[in-house]
């Protein structure tokens, strides 16, 4: 099987960490004591509050949930 070598195909954004998406937003203005809920995987928001907390010192939980029919995670500033 001989590999085919293409010219003009776009570059599609990077994901992950880094990308700002609306839920490491809503970390990074949280204040301690408030929490909130997306309807995302404890995984990826652990990576999330991973990030957020190296770039601000402030310290995070959260832990998978089901709320309102809907399985995700909610996320606590504890620090």
């Amino acid at each position: 099987m001989a590999i085919q070598i293409d010219t003009g195909v776009p570059i599609p954004r990077r994901a992950g960490p880094r990308a700002k998406s609306e839920s490491l937003l809503a970390i990074l203005s949280l204040e301690v004591g408030q929490s909130f809920f997306v309807p995302e995987n404890a995984a990826n928001m652990s990576g999330k509050t991973g990030y957020a907390k190296a770039l601000t010192g402030r310290i995070f939980t959260l832990r998978p949930r089901e709320e309102n029919g809907i399985s995700g995670t909610r996320v606590w500033r504890i620090e």
